[in-house]
């Protein structure tokens, strides 16, 4: 008699924990997403400032590049805009002005010429020829 009691509790405890393994996996998958759903407002964060930072770095190229372009030659009026030509930023656009020996070029991240990314200005060496 002890021998079938003893399968009774046996088989009464291979019933009692044939839920605890998927309870287990509903546990673990609770923790994960909790774990995912704190880490996402990071994430984006992190994107958006890799992808202000790339917008920067292209802008900055741009006004490089125009300032090279006066430096190399004079820039025929005292104003002038035009766009960037950066394949992954179309719509960035430029002016720039030269006012005495200083140079002044505005990048704008939009064509209106309404939200301004990057700014700045620079002496000409003295062996630039103006207008």
């Amino acid at each position: 008699m002890s021998l079938t009691r003893n399968g009774r509790r046996a088989t009464a405890l291979l019933r009692a924990s044939r839920g605890q393994g998927l309870l287990e996996v509903l546990v673990a998958l609770l923790l994960l997403s909790l774990v995912t759903i704190a880490l996402f407002p990071l994430m984006t964060a992190t994107s958006a400032g890799l992808w202000g930072s790339q917008r920067r770095q292209a802008a900055v190229r741009c006004a490089q590049s125009i300032m090279e372009q006066v430096r190399s030659s004079s820039m025929a009026a005292p104003r002038a805009e035009g766009s960037c030509n950066d394949a992954r930023y179309p719509r960035m656009s430029w002016a720039a002005a030269l006012v005495g020996d200083r140079l002044s070029v505005v990048i704008y991240s939009d064509t209106s010429g309404s939200m301004t990314l990057f700014s700045v200005a620079s002496e000409l060496s003295p062996g630039v020829a103006q207008p």
